[in-house]
């Protein structure tokens, strides 16, 4: 059962902080959808993977035999410290914390692994938001903010200050990604930061709650007829 309290969404939470390759989060990632995969549940307007079996866990998980993902996560820590480092000029006693799998018991379905969480003393008293990374290993060597490509998660702008604004481009994955964490995480805003060797786009986007509106019930419905019956035949092949 994929049913969870506030308590122990919690202590999973703390569990996998910090290690996202952790028998927590391998465990209680499957068979939800995590934020990372929603675009390719709803997002129509690219031709994509059907993440069924990455969703169930079925296929296999090795980010090392990646180019992509390893150039990603090799560079994170790099995309932090700069987009730290603008947080910190720009904005009041922010604060950063690294977190683990989060579940939100309103959708037990579904699962999110932002790369921490934040807030400052600049935005409302308990105001909180999300912080998501992405290192794009194919244009590794361009300026993130100048990249023309149509499959691009950005529209290519000029940089004219340190924080962007809204040109993550609403028909990418990412978008639905930030989405999906925001309500998951149940924050107000996700500063979303695309990283390359030759610069840093740092963009903050609030909860799109129509958008969200519509995601949900395809996740809903993907989730009821296409995992569900798949968990059913395997716990009952277990049994």
């Amino acid at each position: 059962c994929l049913k969870v309290t506030e308590d122990e969404a919690e202590r999973l939470e703390a569990a996998s902080r910090g290690n996202d390759m952790s028998d927590p989060w391998f465990e209680y990632r499957q068979g939800r959808i995590t934020a990372s995969k929603m675009g390719k549940v709803c997002n129509q307007d690219i031709p994509q993977k059907d993440p069924l079996c990455d969703i169930l866990q079925m296929s296999d998980f090795n980010t090392e035999n990646d180019e992509g993902c390893a150039w990603g996560k090799r560079h994170e820590e790099d995309a932090f410290r700069e987009y730290e480092k603008i947080m910190r000029e720009g904005h009041t006693g922010f604060k950063f914390t690294r977190s683990g799998l989060v579940i939100n018991p309103k959708y037990p379905h579904l699962g999110a692994t932002p790369y921490g969480i934040v807030e400052c003393d600049c935005h409302d008293k308990g105001d909180k938001g999300v912080l998501l990374i992405k290192c794009p290993h194919k244009h590794r060597d361009a300026a993130p903010c100048q990249v023309v490509d149509k499959y691009f998660c950005l529209v290519p702008h000029q940089k004219t200050t340190p924080v962007c604004s809204s040109k993550l481009s609403k028909k990418h994955n990412f978008y639905y990604q930030a989405q999906g964490l925001m309500a998951v995480c149940k924050v107000s805003y996700c500063d979303f930061v695309c990283w390359t060797s030759r610069g840093v786009h740092v963009e903050r986007m609030e909860f799109n709650q129509p958008f969200w509106f519509q995601m949900s019930k395809q996740l809903k419905e993907y989730f009821l007829s296409r995992v569900l019956p798949q968990l059913l035949k395997t716990n009952f092949a277990r049994a």
